[in-house]
């Protein structure tokens, strides 16, 4: 009986790499069962909706979208509730980068309050209040490590009063600047801010007419988002030298630095091999250039694909565990199916 049950337990089919390895939080947003990751999150998208958020423009999406992707990234890297609500609510009161006030700071307050709780309300407001680029830039990543070892104090965008931004939240702020840039950073900011001379990302250039959407590369966030990163790893922790938030897994969990250049050169490696090298007869070229934009950024991955973007890759990492891969092109245009989707999943 026992050799029975043994043979027929080989024979039933097993949880594929490509879908059980998927962590629970990634697939209940792969199919949109929002309940599933937070039960009032379709409330508050419901809410965004209602407040126009799905009709305002954000650099290559809605609003809303920007806002949901943040959200997703925040929720996906394990932050707390109240980072992730405001990293969904982030710029509601419109922020020091965007005018996008979708809530009235002086009547929709309470209104908040009550729909998210007053912690991450008051986390909202101040998130919108604060001059975030002079945080990150000036207060934190300039004057590292020191920076480390206090508050800030800042001024308020709208009244000009002091303002002081504990540690804690200066860490919240910084997890969710690497979520909010990585989700919506491209080619069109670089031109725009003149960011392709060192790419160190810092909003100083003037070239508002830049035709958008351009060219559409892959912008050049990496090397800044890393430094930040780091600070989150080795800057901003409590006194027993661990972090105040849970650690985004980028850049090798907070640990690597990328050089400006280096990121420079995985981007044009990159840019080149999809561009220009298309063709079978060029693919071992495409491949030279797509391993050298690897070796200089190993990190090269490291970006926030929406769920649209989420399931190739699913795709491609069930083909690579079962090492087969279409020849014909009837068979790329089947590609689309990954085995074990009926298997249960916890968030």
């Amino acid at each position: 009986m026992a050799d029975a049950q043994d043979a027929n337990a080989e024979h039933e089919p097993q949880p594929s790499s490509s879908t059980a390895s998927i962590p629970g939080v990634v697939r209940a947003f792969l199919r949109g069962d929002l309940s599933r990751v937070d039960k009032r999150l379709p409330e508050w998208m419901e809410v965004l909706s209602g407040v126009g958020a799905g009709e305002c423009w954000h650099k290559k999406s809605s609003f809303k979208a920007h806002l949901f992707e943040v959200y997703k990234l925040c929720k996906i890297w394990g932050q707390d509730d109240d980072v992730c609500k405001c990293a969904l609510f982030h710029s509601a009161y419109s922020n020091s980068y965007v005018n996008l006030a979708i809530f009235q700071e002086g009547a929709d307050r309470g209104r908040l309050k009550e729909l998210l709780g007053p912690s991450a309300e008051e986390l909202i407001h101040t998130f919108c209040v604060v001059p975030r680029h002079n945080l990150v830039y000036d207060d934190v990543l300039a004057a590292a490590p020191s920076a480390s070892d206090m508050a800030a104090m800042v001024k308020h965008i709208k009244t000009g009063e002091p303002l002081l931004v504990p540690r804690k939240t200066i860490a919240q702020f910084l997890a969710m600047t690497i979520a909010d840039f990585a989700e919506q950073l491209f080619s069109w900011q670089d031109a725009m801010f003149e960011n392709e001379g060192d790419g160190r990302l810092l909003y100083a250039g003037g070239n508002a007419r830049s035709l958008w959407p351009g060219p559409c590369k892959p912008g050049l966030w990496h090397s800044a988002l890393s430094r930040m990163a780091l600070m989150l790893r080795h800057g901003l922790t409590d006194g027993s030298g661990q972090p105040l938030v849970p650690l985004p897994p980028v850049f090798e969990r907070c640990t690597q630095v990328l050089t400006e250049a280096d990121q420079l050169a995985a981007r044009d490696a990159y840019w080149r091999a999809v561009c220009d090298h298309t063709e079978p007869h060029q693919h071992d070229e495409a491949a030279r250039l797509l391993r050298a934009a690897v070796d200089h950024n190993p990190h090269i991955a490291v970006q926030a694909p929406p769920a649209s973007t989420l399931v190739p890759l699913v795709v491609l990492l069930h083909n690579a565990g079962r090492r087969t891969w279409p020849d014909r092109p009837f068979g790329m245009l089947n590609l689309g199916l990954v085995p074990d989707l009926d298997l249960t999943y916890h968030v």
